[in-house]
């Protein structure tokens, strides 16, 4: 009975019970929201990789350690809490290229937009966090402290391994923050590479005709988006001349005269 409940301790301490829910919690909030767009294997995922944070505490009993985890924790619980509320889904590469593609304005009208109610489930994921910075720095005072250690060591280096040799240690071995953030720093390499290559062309251009006064016409094309027309109910007055006109039919997709 005793070893049963130094076990449990020597785990509590693995595991601490507010880190455990900070890891957790926006997965929890994933199954609310849309349970077919949560992968089950990020528990799995979290229980693996947590340890390599808590494990160095309980052997240099450095409390800022502790603390930094917390942190960390909290900060990557944040963003994916919020975008499981605000775009009804897990954080992917398509949402990570699309906001470092959004300057602060757009941000901003796009969060008038699509905030709800649910970012109050923010607030006790801040309550959790508040709690495990008051937590006591977890250490084990057992004799067999340094096999339970081991144990979880020996069962994450296996599983981070075993992904690693069949080469899907990033796609499917660490949490999807992780591999959210390779996948976005692998695409920005590629485009710095492309970019290299893809240097302007030169062209010596002279004019056919000699005259004193001469006009260029230099024109820039950009994408439009039906958000950002006040035909569509857009806040600024973006396409003023199709707002007058009456003969504009408004459908779904279509503007047509």
């Amino acid at each position: 009975m005793k070893k049963n409940i130094l076990i449990i301790k020597e785990l509590s301490a693995i595991y601490p019970a507010y880190l455990v829910l900070l890891s957790l919690f926006p997965i929890l909030i994933g199954y609310v929201i849309d349970i077919d767009l949560v992968d089950s294997r990020e528990i799995i995922i979290n229980f693996i990789w947590l340890p390599l944070f808590t494990i160095p505490v309980l052997f240099f009993r450095k409390r800022f350690i502790f603390q930094f985890a917390n942190l960390f924790y909290f900060i990557v619980g944040l963003i994916q809490i919020s975008h499981w509320v605000i775009l009804k889904g897990p954080i992917s590469l398509t949402s990570i290229l699309v906001i470092s593609n959004t300057n602060y304005q757009e941000a901003i009208e796009f969060f008038d937009l699509k905030a709800t109610s649910g970012l109050l489930t923010l607030i006790p994921f801040i309550f959790i966090y508040i709690l495990s910075t008051r937590q006591k720095t977890p250490h084990i005072n057992s004799p067999y402290k340094s096999y339970s250690i081991l144990l979880v060591l020996l069962l994450s280096t296996i599983f981070i391994a075993e992904n690693a040799v069949h080469g899907r240690l990033i796609r499917k071995g660490i949490p999807l923050t992780a591999k959210v953030a390779f996948s976005f720093y692998d695409k920005i390499n590629l485009y710095r590479e492309a970019s290299k290559k893809n240097t302007p062309n030169k062209i010596d251009a002279k004019p056919s005709v000699r005259t004193d006064s001469q006009i260029f016409v230099l024109i820039l094309g950009e994408s439009c988006n039906r958000n950002h027309m006040s035909l569509y109910s857009y806040s600024r007055e973006t396409t003023p001349r199709l707002d007058r006109r009456k003969n504009i039919i408004v459908f779904d997709n279509v503007v047509s005269p």
